[in-house]
């Protein structure tokens, strides 16, 4: 080996050496680990997933791992990492919002999560959004914004969210059934609501649902659609 080929495997063994700490740099924080604007991420989750763990009276954080973790999540745009005071605080800036479609087939039924412009985010995994699960069959599915169905109930769930509206955290499932017209359940309810695929609809329901919740009877099926309420 010559002495310019040595010299350059010297040069590339220190760089090696020199970049390992930094690659497995262990940090130690004696306050705590807080997580701003999470909404559908989960902190727990990241936690876990980059294996941060308490050392005695101090949190032990992997900063690449934890980099990692944050860099590949699906449900995260951006991040930021700041470290102070003995604290570790993650900013995320997530997709939102995301919605949680299970697309029926004749043969398979396939989770898909998507962002409000319908763009794919995942598919074949179910995750937790603080959306409904909106059942779609595949033809409407593959129109995307196209349907107007779909386009119409994806537009009264962002209205619900940008009005803070109870009703939107009570929607557990809701399946697009044709003819504008959705088949709706709530949280803890066993009820199936028929309703129309609008805001009337779903502020009907609304106060259906509340006028239920006060007499604590929840029968099998109830139909929203015509002006008279018809309940089974």
């Amino acid at each position: 080996m010559t002495k310019t080929g040595l010299h350059a495997l010297l040069c590339t063994l220190l760089v090696m050496l020199c970049a390992l700490p930094a690659m497995t740099e262990t940090a130690l924080f004696p306050g705590k680990i807080e997580f701003r604007g999470v909404i559908n991420v989960s902190g727990r989750d990241i936690v876990r997933r980059a294996g941060i763990s308490r050392s005695g009276k101090e949190f032990s954080v992997d900063m690449e791992r934890l980099n990692r973790v944050l860099g590949s999540d699906v449900m995260i745009d951006s991040y930021e990492i700041v470290a102070g005071n003995g604290n570790l605080v993650v900013t995320v800036r997530e997709r939102y919002p995301l919605f949680m479609l299970l697309v029926v087939d004749k043969e398979l039924s396939v989770p898909v999560l998507v962002d409000d412009n319908m763009n794919v985010m995942v598919s074949g995994s179910f995750f937790e959004t603080d959306m409904p699960i909106i059942i779609v069959r595949r033809h409407d599915f593959d129109r995307g914004l196209e349907n107007t169905e779909l386009a119409s109930l994806l537009g009264s769930l962002k209205q619900l969210k940008s009005d803070r509206s109870v009703l939107c955290g009570e929607l557990q499932q809701i399946e697009i059934a044709g003819h504008n017209t959705l088949r709706v359940m709530l949280r803890s309810r066993r009820t199936v609501f028929t309703m129309w695929n609008s805001m009337a609809g779903f502020r009907r329901l609304d106060r259906t649902a509340a006028l239920l919740d006060q007499a604590g009877r929840y029968p099998d099926s109830v139909d929203l659609r015509d002006e008279s309420v018809l309940v089974k």
